[in-house]
C-alpha cells in the first residue's frame, strides 16, 4: 500500500488595505511599524537614552557621595525612566532594526 501526497490548495493572497481604504473601512492601523517588545529593545541603544543614563548616573554618584541618598536615588531613577517612556512612545526606532546594533540585540534576546 502506497501513500500518496495530498495536494494542498493555495488560497489567493489578498494585499493589506491601503491607509485610505483602512480609514474608509474603519480599520485601526498600528501607529508604530515595530512591536512594543521591539520598541522597548531598540530604545535602549538610542543616543539620547544613553546620554541621559550616563548623565543621571554621574549626577547620582555625586549626590550619593555627598550623602544625599534620597535625592541621589531620585536622580538615578527618574530621568532614565522618563527618557525611556518618551522614546518608546514618540521616537521612530525602525532605523535600529537594520543597524548592526539592532541585529545584535534581536539576535541575542
Amino acid at each position: 500500500m502506497r501513500i500518496r501526497p495530498v495536494a494542498t490548495v493555495q488560497r489567493p493572497t489578498r494585499a493589506a488595505p491601503s491607509q485610505a481604504e483602512a480609514t474608509e473601512l474603519g480599520i485601526a492601523r498600528p501607529t508604530h511599524p515595530l512591536s512594543s517588545r521591539k520598541r522597548r529593545l531598540y530604545q535602549q541603544v538610542h543616543p539620547v537614552k544613553l546620554l541621559v543614563d550616563g548623565a543621571a548616573a554621574a549626577a547620582a554618584l555625586v549626590l550619593l557621595w555627598r550623602h544625599s541618598a534620597w535625592l541621589g536615588i531620585g536622580v538615578a531613577l527618574v530621568p532614565p525612566i522618563v527618557a525611556s517612556v518618551t522614546l518608546w512612545h514618540v521616537s521612530d526606532l525602525s532605523f535600529y532594526r537594520s543597524s548592526r546594533i539592532g541585529r545584535y540585540i534581536c539576535g541575542n534576546t
